[in-house]
């Protein structure tokens, strides 16, 4: 096996949204991400599109949710673009992953993805060089290769900070220098009051999940491209107490869990035809990003799993995997479902045995491993 492609964690997830206020709101509002900083129509330097120059403007928020930074995109403008590349007006969902990358290896690590097959689908310049790689057929999304200095990895650890110190409903919208974003609706008196409420879920993301059409394909993707691993699977999983929409259900799933930089990933393959919350987004044939997860206290299953229903959001899927998982349908508002999973010392167990098996692998040895201990019927 050889290197990854990617050097560097995944620091960022970046989703189209239709409207960035209300993208902004409701990632607050659901999920505790924020202060977010917006840069409005804004045009790269020397911006490219497949190889040609571009005029594009787009419209960006950057906010800390986890341990991971947040970006929320929206385009009113009408050309063309990498988002529109993958989303139509209207639309939205993941659409890249990013990694700041040194400057002293820049030119190797664009290098790697070329020789790779995977095209330059569009570039810019702020005070460094920022590239999209399309890896939509192995990934699902692109790749953002970010340049790493002063300035940008400055801004990161203030996104970050800034988070942490925040109080939850203090100038919720920001500028890039940190003044708040005035004469929006999100900033106007009635907004404010809407998102000084606790958001829905109270815990940080910990996984970002993906459906896929071949687990070991996609496992093999992970780890060539994005450097995650080593993968624990468990395959022709069936739930325990497993409903779909209120009723008992019998699907079978084959899953991979690995780490990928701070965050854990799923990927789920689906055994069979039956309904279920990953065939509600994709049929058969089709990939793509699914949802989140959140572990909460086993205790506190039923008080956060009844906020998202007061908020009008459905349980689509219940199980028990040592201990209650319910998923959220948040389509509507964030455009991937939320899984509240319940937190014991065997969760945790899980969760801790994959993050340091990623932190002390040689990215060589058993690169797909089966745990002992399973939740399995």
């Amino acid at each position: 096996m050889t290197e990854p492609l990617l050097a560097y964690p995944v620091l960022q997830y970046a989703f189209v949204v239709g409207d960035l206020d209300e993208g902004m709101r409701h990632w607050t509002r659901a999920m505790g991400a924020g202060p977010f900083f917006v840069i409005r129509d804004f045009l790269g330097n020397e911006l490219t599109y497949r190889g040609a120059p571009s005029s594009t403007r787009v419209n960006y928020a950057f906010g800390q949710c986890g341990s991971v930074q947040i970006q929320l995109i929206s385009q009113d403008d009408p050309g063309p673009s990498i988002y529109r590349d993958m989303f139509a007006p209207g639309e939205g969902g993941l659409h890249h992953v990013c990694a700041l990358v040194p400057m002293k290896d820049w030119d190797a690590q664009l290098e790697r993805f070329t020789k790779a097959g995977y095209e330059c689908a569009a570039s810019l310049t702020t005070t460094v060089p920022a590239v999209y790689f399309d890896c939509r057929e192995d990934l699902g999304h692109f790749v953002e290769l970010y340049g790493r200095n002063e300035r940008t990895e400055g801004f990161f650890a203030m996104v970050a900070e800034t988070h942490e110190n925040w109080d939850g409903h203090t100038h919720p919208v920001r500028t890039r220098d940190g003044s708040p974003d005035v004469g929006i609706p999100l900033n106007e008196l009635g907004e404010s009051r809407r998102l000084m409420q606790e958001p829905l879920i109270r815990y940080p993301i910990v996984q970002y999940a993906y459906v896929v059409e071949d687990l070991d394909a996609g496992i093999k993707h992970w780890i060539e491209v994005m450097g995650a691993g080593p993968f624990f699977v468990s395959r022709n999983h069936r739930g325990r107490e497993h409903t779909y929409r209120g009723t008992l259900d019998e699907a079978v799933f084959s899953y991979a869990f690995g780490q990928a930089g701070p965050a854990q990933i799923q990927l789920i393959q689906c055994m069979d035809n039956s309904p279920s919350v990953y065939r509600d987004m994709f049929a058969p044939g089709v990939e793509g990003f699914h949802h989140v997860a959140c572990l909460v206290p086993a205790a506190d299953m039923p008080e956060e799993v009844a906020r998202f229903v007061d908020a009008g959001y459905e349980v689509a899927s219940t199980l028990h995997s040592y201990v209650p998982v319910a998923y959220l349908d948040c389509r509507s508002t964030l455009g991937f479902f939320v899984e509240l999973h319940g937190l014991n010392e065997d969760v945790k167990e899980l969760f801790t045995e994959i993050r340091e098996a990623h932190h002390n692998w040689d990215g060589v040895t058993e690169p797909v491993r089966v745990r002992n201990k399973t939740s399995s019927k």
